[in-house]
């Protein structure tokens, strides 16, 4: 079963409990309608029709009430799991990125990266944030093209790629901000509309 299954299978218990729950408080309000107008006809007309309208709209206020809130709390379920899945999903393609980043192919990501944005490595003081493990390997790719940037490690890349702080301009080109932006993208899109 795939996710989007699994989403739509939370979504369609929640809601179907939720209707099973407004259900019931209509038809309890249906029944208690139905007493509402025997005994309406055993007393004065007037005053019974005023004072049936009045519980009337309490309950159906009441009935508002419970139902808004059952809504708000099965749209909170459904947000949570879909948080949920979403860590668990993008938490197994980040350990995946990592196992990545001990691979050939990553290394020749990197460089056509650094060939993607050699002008700007080479147009003036570039400063390349990278991680620690990337530093040496970046560091030899850079000099291999005659850069001169400044390598830098930095904690805050845990995937790897890099960062290029030059002229008041960042370019990220990490796994991280990739991972992020896809995680975004599916969390918008995983087929859990909530309005």
């Amino acid at each position: 079963m795939t996710t989007e299954q699994k989403l739509k299978k939370i979504e369609d218990t929640v809601m179907a409990d939720a209707g099973r729950t407004a259900q019931a408080l209509c038809d309890h309000a249906s029944s208690r309608r139905d007493e509402e107008l025997a005994a309406i006809r055993d007393k004065t007309a007037e005053e019974e029709r005023l004072r049936y309208q009045k519980e009337t709209a309490e309950i159906e206020a009441k009935l508002s009430r419970d139902l808004s809130r059952i809504m708000l709390e099965s749209k909170r379920q459904i947000i949570s799991e879909r948080d949920r899945l979403a860590d668990d999903i993008f938490s197994q393609i980040s350990q995946k990125l990592v196992g990545y980043t001990d691979t050939e192919d990553y290394k020749l990501m990197l460089s056509r990266l650094i060939d993607t944005h050699i002008r700007t490595l080479t147009a003036g003081r570039s400063v390349m944030l990278v991680r620690k493990q990337d530093s040496e390997m970046i560091e030899e790719m850079l000099r291999s093209r005659g850069c001169s940037a400044t390598v830098v490690s930095e904690p805050g890349i845990l995937l790897g790629g890099f960062r290029i702080s030059s002229a008041g301009r960042l370019i990220d080109e990490t796994l991280d901000e990739k991972l992020r932006q896809k995680r975004a993208l599916f969390v918008e899109t995983s087929g859990f509309i909530i309005d």
